[in-house]
């Protein structure tokens, strides 16, 4: 009878939760439609832009199989954008799907003072995410892999099957460079969680894995991969992102310098203390939400780490899925993206797992099914 009462009060309490998030969402999202014009660069649209071009077919810039925004475009048709509901209604109805996955996720969160700064961090991400979303754009596509690959239920071949083909079909026809974040993904997941060694061999095997596509790429003669975001920001004419380029700090010369590149672009996006001198505020205060967000995370997983008599967390297959994805996504993104606000845009898709990691101990079993 107790037990019974306890879930009925949880799913009223679940109820009101969604009810009160979708109110907000609602008016956060109406505020950034007002405002988008008169806080926000020009080229915070530029991805929008071009996707509601190829939405209506009036632009031919993007072609092919592959192209990444081409099928966006075409996955954005689909839901019948520009052709039968306008913009932001889509927007609005995906955000709304997104959001109450997100709870189902997460269940609830106690938030109480002793956790201030992690509800500041978590209502940071969520408000961003919210700003981030409100136009077209592939990071709102990215959430469905996202999702699928931290928290999806996969006990039978038939869902393990739909879950890979889900997966690979986003990997090969939006973003191809996620086939090197799966890669690193399972082989984070396997050294961490799998293998039975201690923590600074499990970090050096890591630390080799990472290397592995560096060695492979100079050994074929092939572009080395840091060099990539250096073509990007001398073909933009952009002056916002010609400010805020990421400039390899050594000449690519072989796989360890290409590799060295890769690694001190992670400690300057995600450890960002050059970035916080600098004159513009946005700078300012995307360096105190960064490092803030990277502090809690490693002071949490440590806590975990010791709460759990110096062993990895096992016996929640969620954490382990999002923390691995955590760490392949940001360390993908230290070798290709080009500038700040392009890094800060995409790791928005990583609002959901990034809070479940923060509360270990409150979190809910309530998941995808």
């Amino acid at each position: 009878m107790a037990s019974r009462q306890s879930n009925l009060m949880y799913k009223v309490d679940f109820k009101s939760q969604t009810a009160i998030c979708l109110v907000l969402i609602f008016s956060i999202y109406i505020i950034i439609l007002m405002a988008n014009g008169l806080f926000l660069p020009d080229n915070f649209n530029f991805d929008a832009r071009t996707i509601q071009l190829l939405i209506s077919g009036k632009s031919n810039e993007h072609q092919g199989v592959f192209d990444g925004f081409q099928n966006t475009a075409s996955i954005y048709r689909a839901f019948g954008a520009e052709t039968i509901f306008p913009e932001w209604l889509v927007i609005l109805i995906l955000n709304i799907i997104y959001w109450i996955a997100a709870i189902n996720v997460l269940g609830k969160l106690n938030l109480n003072r002793q956790n201030l700064f992690k509800n500041l961090i978590s209502m940071g991400w969520i408000l961003c995410s919210s700003l981030f979303l409100s136009r077209y754009s592939k990071e709102l596509l990215s959430l469905v892999p996202t999702f699928i690959i931290c928290f999806a239920r996969m006990e039978t071949r038939l869902k393990r099957s739909l879950v890979l083909l889900i997966v690979l079909e986003y990997v090969f026809f939006i973003r191809m460079y996620w086939t090197l974040i799966l890669a690193f993904y399972f082989a984070f997941h396997f050294l961490l969680f799998r293998v039975k060694a201690a923590i600074p061999i499990k970090l050096i095997a890591m630390a080799t894995i990472y290397f592995l596509p560096f060695w492979m790429v100079s050994a074929l003669g092939l572009q080395y991969l840091t060099d990539w975001r250096v073509f990007a920001n001398l073909n933009s004419n952009d002056s916002h992102r010609a400010k805020s380029a990421l400039v390899n700090l050594l000449t690519n010369t072989g796989s360890f310098t290409d590799y060295a590149n890769a690694l001190y672009a992670w400690l300057y996006l995600n450890l960002p203390i050059k970035l916080f001198f600098d004159e513009a505020f946005r700078y300012k205060a995307f360096a105190l939400f960064q490092f803030g967000s990277v502090v809690i995370l490693i002071a949490t997983t440590y806590a975990e780490y010791k709460y759990h008599h110096e062993r990895l967390l096992t016996d929640d297959p969620f954490y382990t899925r999002c923390l691995s994805f955590i760490l392949a996504y940001s360390f993908t993104q230290a070798i290709f993206e080009p500038d700040v606000g392009s890094f800060f845009r995409h790791q928005i898709i990583l609002t959901v797992p990034l809070i479940y990691l923060l509360y270990p101990k409150q979190k809910q079993t309530m998941l995808l099914a």
